[in-house]
C-alpha cells in the first residue's frame, strides 16, 4: 500500500501542478457552478438539498480546513488519490500485489482518469467512480472468498450512490453488479459457449432497450455530447493503455472466473461500455476495469517479452516529461475571461446577459449578472438562436428588447455547432436560408451597427449592446 501511495501522491503532483497557477478557473461547465455555489450555501441554509448534490458537500467539508476555492482546486486530485488507492487494495485481494500496483501504474497512464482527476473539471465523475469502484470490488472480492463483510461494502455503496446522483447512479451500478453475478455464476456452473451466448443476448438487449427508453423518454433529439452513443473518439482515449489492455485481455479469455477472476473485470468494463452505447459519458466509468485488465496484461510484458520492459521504462520516462511540459488542463478561455470581467465592471448590476446556454454559469459567476439561460432549455434555446439567425440588425434588436435583454455575448466557438443553434432557430432542416445570419455579421470584424452597440470586442469575443 506504501509503494501505492507513494506512486500516486508523486504523479499526482506533477500531473495538477497547472492547478496552482493563477489563471486555472474550476468552473467548467454547469455542475462546477452547481456543485461550487451550492457547497458555498451549505452553511447558510437550514435545508439544502441532498439527493444529487455530487460534490457539494464533499468541497464544503473540505472548504472548512483549507478554504472554498482550494477544496474546489484540490478536491479532483484527492479523489484520485483514493480512487487509487481502493483500486490498489481491492486487485490486491483478487489476484497479488504486483498486478495491483501496475494496475496503478496502469490508472496513471489512462487518458481519462487524467482528466477526471488532474484537469482541474471540477464535476461529479471522481466521487461517482470511487463509490463504484469501492462496491464492485466488494463484489467481485465476495465471490471469490464468500466473505460477507465485503458484500457490506458492496450494499453501503448504494445509499451513497443514491445520495451523490440520485436513481441515475443506481441505473448504472445495479446492471452492472447484475452482469457480474451472471457471469460468475455462468462459468462456474455452465459450458463457455452458454456463458458467451448469455452475455450476447444480454448485451444486445442492454443496447436496444436502453437506446429506446432514451430516445422516446429521455434526451430525444439532443445535442449534449457526452449523451450521444458511443463513438470511436470514446475508445480513442483508452489508447494510452492499448497494448497491455489487449495482453490482459487474451489472458481474462483463456481464464475462468473460478481460476484467477480474470473474468470479473472483463464483465465489469464491459457492461460499462455497453451502457455507452447510448450515452457515451457512461463509457469514461470503464477505466478503472481497463486498468485491472491493463495491469495483468503488463505482469505478461514484463515476465515473457523482455522487449516491452524497455518500452515500459521509455513510456513511464516520456510520461514524466509529458505531465510537466502538456499537462491534462480544462480551463476558461482567456478571451471569455476578458470579457466577461469586462461586463462585471462596466456594466449595471441588474443587467440581463443573455448568451448560447453553455456559457450561462460563466456569466453568473465570472461577469456576477443574471444571465438568460444557465442549463439547456427549449424555450431559452429558441429565442438565443432567433437571435443568431435574425435576417436584420432591426430584428435582433426586437429580440433584445421583448426579452429585457441588456447584452449579448457571442463568440467563435459557437462556430463548432452553429448547425445546432439553427435548428433551434429554425426546427427544419429543409428550409434554405435567403439571408446572412445576424451572427455571422457580427463577427465580421468590419461589422458597423446601426442600431445596436460593440460594447466589447476581442479575438473571438463580442459583447452587443443598445
Amino acid at each position: 500500500m506504501r509503494k501505492a501511495l507513494l506512486l500516486l501522491l508523486f504523479m499526482a503532483g506533477l500531473g495538477c501542478v497547472h492547478l496552482l497557477t493563477h489563471d486555472h478557473y474550476f468552473i467548467i461547465n454547469y455542475d462546477s457552478f452547481y456543485f461550487h455555489h451550492m457547497a458555498k450555501s451549505i452553511a447558510s441554509v437550514p435545508h439544502p438539498p441532498i439527493i444529487g448534490s455530487g460534490l457539494a458537500y464533499p468541497i464544503s467539508y473540505l472548504g472548512k480546513i483549507i478554504g472554498l476555492e482550494a477544496a474546489s482546486l484540490l478536491i479532483s486530485p484527492l479523489l484520485g488519490i483514493l480512487t487509487g488507492l481502493v483500486l490498489y487494495w481491492g486487485v490486491s485481494k483478487l489476484y497479488s500485489t504486483k498486478i495491483a500496483l501496475l494496475s496503478i501504474v496502469c490508472f496513471i497512464f489512462a487518458q481519462i482518469p487524467r482528466f477526471v482527476f488532474l484537469s482541474g473539471n471540477l464535476d461529479r465523475d471522481g466521487l461517482h467512480m470511487l463509490i463504484m469502484t469501492a462496491g464492485i470490488l466488494g463484489m467481485g472480492i465476495f465471490l471469490k472468498t464468500q466473505q460477507r463483510r465485503y458484500l457490506a461494502l458492496t450494499f453501503a455503496s448504494i445509499p451513497l450512490l443514491y445520495l451523490e446522483w440520485g436513481w441515475p447512479a443506481l441505473m448504472q451500478y445495479l446492471p452492472v453488479l447484475v452482469g457480474i453475478c451472471i457471469l460468475s455464476f455462468n462459468v462456474r456452473h455452465y459450458r463457455k459457449e452458454r456463458t458467451w451466448l448469455l452475455l450476447g443476448l444480454l448485451a444486445l438487449a442492454i443496447v436496444v432497450i436502453g437506446r429506446l427508453v432514451l430516445y422516446l423518454y429521455w434526451f430525444k433529439g439532443t445535442n449534449i455530447s457526452e449523451l450521444v452513443p458511443l463513438n470511436l473518439w470514446s475508445l480513442i482515449q483508452y489508447s494510452t493503455i492499448a497494448v497491455p489492455f489487449f495482453f490482459g485481455l487474451k489472458e481474462t479469455l483463456r481464464t475462468k472466473f473460478g481460476e484467477d477472476d480474470s473474468t470479473f473485470p472483463l464483465a465489469w468494463v464491459l457492461s460499462f461500455l455497453l451502457m455507452g452505447c447510448f450515452a457515451s459519458r457512461l463509457s469514461i466509468y470503464a477505466a478503472v476495469p481497463a486498468c485491472i485488465i491493463g495491469g495483468i496484461g503488463l505482469q505478461i510484458m514484463w515476465e515473457k517479452r523482455t522487449v516491452w520492459k524497455t518500452v515500459f521504462v521509455a513510456g513511464c520516462l516520456l510520461f514524466v516529461g509529458l505531465s510537466w511540459v502538456v499537462p491534462q488542463n480544462v480551463k476558461m478561455p482567456n478571451d471569455w475571461h476578458d470579457a466577461l470581467v469586462w461586463i462585471r465592471q462596466n456594466t449595471p448590476a441588474e443587467s440581463r446577459v443573455a448568451s448560447w446556454w453553455d456559457y450561462g454559469y460563466w456569466i453568473k459567476d465570472v461577469a456576477e449578472r443574471q444571465p438568460w439561460g444557465v442549463n439547456e432549455n427549449e424555450e431559452t434555446d429558441h429565442e438565443v438562436a432567433s437571435f443568431y439567425f435574425a435576417p436584420s440588425e432591426e430584428v435582433a434588436r426586437d429580440i433584445m428588447l421583448s426579452h429585457g435583454w441588456g447584452y449579448v455575448i457571442m463568440s467563435t466557438r459557437e462556430r463548432h455547432f452553429l448547425e445546432t443553434i439553427r435548428s433551434r432557430a429554425i426546427p427544419s432542416a429543409y428550409i434554405t436560408l435567403t439571408w446572412d445570419p445576424f451572427y455571422e455579421q457580427v463577427m465580421d470584424v468590419n461589422f458597423t451597427p446601426e442600431l445596436l452597440t460593440v460594447s466589447f470586442r476581442n479575438e473571438s469575443v463580442v459583447v452587443l449592446g443598445y
